[in-house]
């Protein structure tokens, strides 16, 4: 067996020896068109947002905020239903990246002139005083192209109860879970913004 792993190192290492200078290099078309090749992560500071949206720090969470901190070097919140973010970007796909907690409430998502989507970070993990985070990606296909993007928090609040009872748990402090808010830090793209 060891004979085999020492033919493939030999072999391979006489192949990358002939392989050229290191240096850019032309990459193949990709083999799916809905590539994530632009995929970038967009601070929410480059987003325009109306007055409901403020600069919030990390929840209290002993164990989540050094990860939050330095995944969402920046964290927005909002708390009014109706508090939008508004971009408009040119790609395929775009998603949104914040805090799941026992406080997280839903939003409206509209694309262009499209029906509108209801989103939520909250899911069956949420526990009292404990936030991490969670992506949330426009399950719709987008053509490449440019899109106009609207996002507010909504005043209904998700069925926190009945997405806990399904996989068997309550809430067990029901004023950690009575708020509902967002906390985004980012827009996900397979794609540009578009000023």
């Amino acid at each position: 067996m060891l004979r085999l792993y020492l033919d493939t190192i030999i072999r391979s290492a006489s192949a990358l020896k002939s392989a050229g200078q290191p240096g850019p290099h032309v990459l193949p078309e990709p083999l799916n068109a809905a590539h994530w090749g632009r995929a970038a992560l967009v601070p929410l500071e480059q987003i325009q947002k109306d007055a409901g949206w403020q600069p919030a720090k990390t929840p209290s969470d002993p164990w989540g905020a050094a990860t939050e901190k330095k995944y969402l070097p920046s964290l927005w919140r909002a708390d009014a239903p109706g508090a939008a973010l508004t971009f408009k970007f040119r790609g395929t796909c775009f998603g949104v990246v914040g805090l799941r907690g026992p406080d997280a409430g839903q939003f409206r998502v509209t694309v262009d002139d499209g029906a509108p989507v209801t989103g939520t970070l909250f899911d069956h993990y949420a526990q009292a005083n404990n936030w991490r985070i969670q992506p949330w990606f426009f399950p719709g296909d987008l053509k490449d192209g440019e899109h106009r993007v609207r996002l507010e928090l909504i005043a209904d609040p998700p069925d926190k109860a009945g997405i806990l009872k399904k996989h068997g748990k309550t809430i067990d402090k029901p004023a950690a879970f009575a708020e509902n808010r967002l906390y985004f830090g980012g827009l996900l793209l397979a794609g540009e913004l578009v000023p």
